[in-house]
């Protein structure tokens, strides 16, 4: 568990503190610094990401076997609700009041990269 929170515990995970996360301004973009730089945290080959809107329910030794046996470099799981960044969006700004300027900055960003909201590539 990564945080920017030093009096955080856990009995279930490793929590791993990371003061750099304070000079972002807001949640969101500790998130994301996280989520993209999984490596910097992970002591093994294998990283497996989980955020807050998801819950593990049962072991993944399974799927992490699967995945060393069969050599695989990269595993996604699709978005359960959306396949878009556009609906995405739509969603925050109505249910958690997600700022607009934050969203046009996120836009630009893909524009500035050429990449299409509408494309359906949303894990």
């Amino acid at each position: 568990m990564i945080t920017d929170d030093p009096d955080l515990k856990s009995s279930t995970w490793k929590v791993v503190y990371d003061e750099d996360l304070l000079k972002f301004k807001d949640g969101f973009e500790r998130c994301f610094r996280v989520r993209y730089n999984v490596f910097k945290y992970c002591s093994t080959d294998i990283c497996v990401t989980i955020d807050g809107s998801m819950e593990v329910t049962g072991s993944l030794d399974e799927i992490i076997g699967k995945f060393e046996s069969e050599q695989h470099d990269i595993c996604l799981m699709p978005h359960p609700l959306f396949s878009n960044f556009i609906s995405e969006y739509k969603l925050w700004i109505k249910a958690r009041k997600y700022p607009i300027e934050n969203t046009k900055r996120f836009f630009k960003l893909l524009a500035d990269a050429k990449y299409d909201p509408r494309y359906k590539g949303l894990f």
